[in-house]
């Protein structure tokens, strides 16, 4: 993965040119399998023309030399310990890109053959972002600096610092007030003859808010210290603000804590202690990320890094591209998922297209671990333990990090999700027009159902497994059990959120009840648990002065993580309600139900940005009269959803819908009024 090291080449090489960089770092010489040595690798290209037509290319070759830099890895580069960067000023050497350097001292590059395969990223390069400046700087004993970047990031830090010629100075990266440093976090600077130095991140990063520095003569000054928040440079595609702090505070964290995640393009749970690749984190970060950003080109880059760590028996890891983690099938099978979500979007088949392969060896993997319709444990030494390979609903409150044997639960969530993941394999198929495939894959998936309803459903409590939000969502959404029987599920769901006014919920099963909820219409009820300020709500988080979201509720590990971001569908799809519809991706037809004074909230306004252009929603509520304004873009047309209890005070631009240009099919059904409209701009006004 070029990720690490590619803007330090760049700088090298010079801006214009096309360069395919290619740099590990010292944890690769873990993974012989790819015949990589220990210690750093670098392949470059630069096809170059110069002013005279005349091409030039200059490429890697026996002919390079090396020399160790004044800047080398600190740390295993592994699980916990990605450590930092030593920049050692006494060893720089001025000038050495210049055509007239001697190297004549230098040794000659070390050339090799590897089995790793090479293959062209495509997705945006990682960019600096956002610049971040200290609120505070302490000294909280003689000679040590505390700096306060202000929010946690993850991202590279350049600092100016003075000390004696030759000494050492030592940076300390922390997520936490109370801690000088988290998952080993740190970078040196041996200061320069002149008794200054620059400490400058150029081939890792760090995820933190704190900095301490210790060795140094003095403390920096404010504008000596900088960060920037670096991430891969997609657009953002969005907007959201609304009335209530803490529902913007909710949403703005969201968004800021899943730009800290996706460097290199792909998501990571957390940027610090582990920086793999989950799927199941990608699950629980989907629909936010996609109702935030362009993530066409990011999404697609990862999905081929999923097809390229599939083996040969068809079988994933649960990570991609790092090859490390533990999980199950509601892992891997975010190469089902996720092409289907980015297909909804943006109405692009190549996403079903590139994947199909994927999916079907996968899917005819997991045959081989079925009997009688029951998906039994399975793992792969070769990236994970037993007790990590078949986990369930991760970080429930009151759960712990924890494998060990599956449970009742644990067999019952991974059978449920696989009935979820061929059903919408079938879907996929259907739109890529194998058809065949597609009528197979949902007998399959029906005979699947069957199978874990009859193993796992207990008639005499009326329930599966467990009496818990997760297991009331999930076979609902995937199609488990008799029509009646999952009315009642959804109905209990409903019951128990209303009763705890809280989620119940871990990674998944917090993702599963959005996603149920948003399709039911119950934003009222998303509202609600995300409007708690006690445990375990995103709330407390923030009072506890978050500024980036928990790995658990509690906030025992990580704390910049992906494990709750899938509220933040919430905000686009939910209060402002633009969501697309199955059959009609690309926002071609799409729905705009937007939750007009959920629970007393008085405003909210936004935009996204979608393949036909920019949907717009803003709506506002005084003394019970509402108002409500919509975009839809040229070439699209959309089904308006209002809640009223009086369909009859529904005006649009001062006249009765029906008399409206650009709308029609106006209905009106227990307290809800629709009607179809095409592009244009809409001003409604309704008794709430």
């Amino acid at each position: 993965r070029a990720h690490s090291a590619s803007y330090d080449l760049t700088e090298v090489l010079h801006a214009g040119a096309n360069v395919i960089g290619l740099w590990l770092g010292p944890g690769w010489s873990r993974y012989p399998r790819y015949g990589v040595p220990a210690g750093p690798l670098v392949r470059v290209e630069l096809d170059a023309t110069l002013e005279d037509g005349t091409a030039v290319r200059i490429a890697t070759g026996p002919d390079w030399r090396t020399r160790p830099s004044h800047v080398e890895s600190i740390g295993g580069w592994g699980f916990g310990d990605y450590g930092g960067e030593r920049v050692n000023e006494t060893r720089r050497q001025p000038r050495w890109s210049a055509p007239d350097f001697d190297d004549s001292e230098w040794a000659a590059a070390r050339v090799f053959e590897s089995e790793l395969a090479v293959v062209p990223e495509s997705v945006e390069p990682n960019r600096a972002i956002e610049e971040l400046r200290p609120i505070a700087i302490e000294e909280p004993r003689p000679g040590v600096f505390r700096v306060d970047m202000g929010r946690t990031f993850a991202g590279i830090v350049e600092a100016r610092l003075r000390g004696a010629p030759g000494s050492t100075i030592r940076l300390s990266f922390s997520e936490r007030a109370g801690q000088e440093v988290t998952y080993a976090q740190r970078s040196e600077l041996v200061v320069g003859p002149d008794g200054t130095g620059t400490f400058r991140h150029r081939f890792n990063y760090v995820t933190g808010r704190w900095i301490t520095i210790e060795g140094a003569v003095e403390p920096p000054q404010e504008s000596e210290v900088r960060a920037h928040l670096v991430r891969s440079d997609y657009a953002r595609a969005s907007a959201f603000t609304c009335s209530d702090p803490l529902l913007q505070e909710i949403h703005d964290t969201v968004a800021w804590t899943f730009e800290c995640l996706s460097l290199g393009g792909y998501v990571v749970d957390c940027a610090h202690r582990e920086r793999w690749g989950y799927g199941g984190d990608g699950h629980a970060t989907m629909e936010t990320a996609l109702s935030h950003y362009d993530l066409a080109a990011f999404y697609g880059d990862w999905l081929d890094d999923w097809a390229a760590i599939q083996d040969e028996f068809g079988n994933l890891p649960f990570t991609s591209p790092t090859y490390r983690g533990g999980g199950g099938p509601a892992w891997s099978g975010i190469v089902v998922m996720l092409p289907w979500e980015v297909y909804r979007r943006t109405g692009d088949r190549s996403h079903l297209e590139r994947s199909w392969s994927t999916i079907e060896r996968w899917l005819a993997f997991l045959e081989t671990k079925t009997v009688d319709g029951i998906l039994q444990l399975y793992f792969d030494e070769r990236y994970t333990r037993d007790v990590y390979s078949f986990l369930g609903d991760w970080v429930p409150p009151g759960g712990v990090q924890a494998g060990g044997a599956p449970d009742e639960k644990r067999k019952f969530f991974n059978n449920a999700y696989r009935v979820w993941a061929v059903r919408t394999a079938a879907r996929i198929a259907e739109r890529i027009g194998r058809a065949a495939d597609a009528e197979v894959l949902l007998q399959r998936a029906q005979e699947l159902a069957e199978a874990v309803h009859g193993r796992f459903f207990d008639p005499d409590r009326g329930l599966y497994v467990a009496a818990r939000q997760t297991y009331y969502a999930l076979p609902v959404l995937a199609g488990i059990g008799p029509d009646a029987v999952r009315d009642d599920l959804f109905r209990r769901l409903v019951a128990d959120v209303e009763e705890r006014e809280h989620v119940d919920t871990g990674i998944h099963g917090t993702w599963f009840l959005v996603r149920l909820l948003l399709e039911r219409g119950r934003a009222d009820l998303l509202h609600l648990v995300a409007s708690q300020r006690d445990q375990p709500s995103w709330g407390y988080m923030l009072a506890a002065g978050a500024t980036t979201i928990w790995e658990q509720w509690d906030g025992i590990n990580s704390r910049a993580h992906s494990s709750f971001l899938s509220i933040g569908a919430f905000f686009i799809e939910g209060i402002l309600g633009i969501r697309p519809l199955d059959d009609t991706p690309g926002y071609l037809h799409f729905e705009l139900a937007p939750a007009v004074g959920v629970n007393g909230l008085a405003q909210a306004s936004g935009h996204l940005d979608t393949v036909r252009g920019r949907i717009s929603c803003a709506w506002s509520v005084e003394n019970g009269r509402a108002e409500l304004s919509v975009v839809v873009p040229p070439g699209s047309t959309a089904v308006v959803r209002i809640p009223t209890s009086s369909p009859l005070t529904v005006e649009e631009s001062g006249v009765l819908p029906a008399n409206s240009p650009g709308i029609s099919a106006v209905a009106t059904d227990d307290g809800e009024f629709t009607c179809e409209v095409s592009s244009g701009s809409y001003r409604f006004t309704f008794s709430l």
